[in-house]
C-alpha cells in the first residue's frame, strides 16, 4: 500500500511538473571567458546585438569571467567580446533555443598593439643668480594706471 501510494505522488509530480515547464518562452546565454594560457578573465564586456532584442544588451564577467543573458527570445545573436590588453573577438549566428541555456566560452588573446604616451612639458626658466622681483606692464597699465584711491578701497 505503502509504495502504491508513493507510486501514485511521484506521477503526479511528474505530470504537473511537464506543463510547467512547456510555458517556457525564452532561452539563455552563459559561458567563460579565459586568456590563452586558461586563466579566467573578469572584467570583460560581452556585448549581444540580435533581430529579436531592442539595441545590444551588455554584460560584464565577475571574478570567476562568467557572464550571462536571460530571458532571451529564441533566435539568432552575435555576440562581442573586449578587455583592454586583449583583442576584440566577435561570434556570429549563435542560436538561442525555447528553453535552452546554450553555453559559449570565449578566449581573447593577448593584443599586440602597444600603445606609448609622451608627455612633454616646459619647465618655466629659472634665474637662480639673482634675487630680484621684476614686473612687466603692458601698454593697458600704462595708459590706466591704478590710483592710489582705487587700491585702498579694495
Amino acid at each position: 500500500m505503502r509504495q502504491g501510494c508513493a507510486a501514485t505522488l511521484g506521477m503526479a509530480v511528474l505530470l504537473t511538473a511537464q506543463p510547467a515547464f512547456a510555458q517556457r518562452i525564452t532561452g539563455s546565454l552563459v559561458g567563460t571567458v579565459r586568456d590563452p594560457s586558461g586563466a579566467v578573465l573578469p572584467g570583460v564586456t560581452v556585448a549581444l546585438r540580435g533581430e529579436k532584442i531592442v539595441g545590444t544588451q551588455n554584460s560584464i564577467t565577475n571574478e570567476s569571467g562568467f557572464y550571462r543573458f536571460v530571458g532571451l527570445p529564441p533566435g539568432s545573436y552575435e555576440m562581442s567580446f573586449q578587455l583592454s590588453g586583449f583583442g576584440a573577438l566577435r561570434r556570429e549566428a549563435i542560436r538561442v533555443s525555447l528553453g535552452a541555456t546554450t553555453e559559449i566560452d570565449a578566449e581573447l588573446a593577448i593584443s599586440e598593439r602597444a600603445e606609448e604616451v609622451t608627455v612633454v612639458g616646459d619647465t618655466p626658466v629659472v634665474d637662480t643668480q639673482t634675487n630680484g622681483v621684476s614686473t612687466n606692464f603692458d601698454k593697458d597699465w600704462v595708459r590706466r594706471p591704478p590710483s592710489p584711491a582705487s587700491a585702498s578701497s579694495t
